[in-house]
């Protein structure tokens, strides 16, 4: 593979925060997965996850993880 898109942003002012790419407006990709089809000349947006903690990569299946949202809701403390 020549070249992996970025998992989490790096432009000043905007680091850090977890990156997940589209592909054909509406499949969400991984970083890995949109590296792969990006090597193939399939064109992928890049979007930053800011709350969605259930988005996964429509091509593996990996999590895709999010910047503010609540990973562990389960956990509400009542009893």
């Amino acid at each position: 593979m020549a070249y992996i898109l970025p998992k989490y942003s790096n432009e000043p002012n905007f680091v850090g925060y977890p990156l997940f790419y589209i592909k054909e407006e509406y499949k969400a990709l991984c970083h890995m997965c949109a590296s792969e089809e990006n090597v193939r000349g399939v064109l992928v947006k890049m979007a930053t996850n800011w709350e969605d903690d259930n988005l996964y990569c429509d091509e593996c299946s990996e999590k895709i993880e999010s910047a503010y949202a609540d990973e562990d809701e389960s956990d509400t403390g009542e009893t």
